[in-house]
């Protein structure tokens, strides 16, 4: 898509800029990253403090599912044709 063609750099990785492309697309709802407590778990020493514990960029929930996915096709695909037989 044209708001594409700069890999994701800049305003085209906005969050309303894919939001509108999965609407396009028919696609997922891109999910907001929401903070909670766990995050800051060791980071801060009393509950009340604000902000950040540090400065984290966790994955969306489609992210680790890839990630296994092509873990598992690796590994099929290498039983399947491995040259050490």
């Amino acid at each position: 898509a044209a708001w594409d063609d700069c890999g994701g750099v800049g305003a085209s990785a906005t969050e309303r800029t894919r939001a509108i492309a999965a609407k396009i697309k028919g696609w997922a709802k891109p999910l907001p990253f929401i903070r909670h407590a766990a995050q800051d778990c060791g980071a801060k020493k009393l509950g009340t403090e604000p902000g950040p514990g540090s400065q984290i960029n966790y994955p969306g929930p489609e992210i680790p599912a890839a990630a296994r996915n092509g873990l598992e096709t690796a590994a099929a695909t290498l039983a399947k044709y491995s040259a050490a037989k």
